[in-house]
């Protein structure tokens, strides 16, 4: 199972500006590993109660992690 999480901006890969603003825009599961991607590519997207509660719930914490240091 994979977690995808989009987002609107930019993160260079090696760098990340401490200045850049991310949005949140969404979060699903697929199947398997995906590679890393720029697209929304939803095939293959599981329901939650397809995935294990243990896998939700550390997705749920990062996601909690990363909007309380939002600005």
């Amino acid at each position: 199972m994979t977690a995808v999480v989009h987002y609107d901006g930019t993160v260079g890969m090696g760098y990340i500006d401490p200045n850049e603003v991310l949005t949140f825009e969404s979060c699903y599961f697929v199947a398997g590993q995906r590679p890393p991607s720029g697209f929304a590519r939803k095939e293959g997207t599981r329901t939650l109660g397809d995935v294990d509660p243990v896998a939700v719930s550390e997705v749920l914490s990062d996601l909690t992690t990363l909007a309380a240091k939002a600005k």
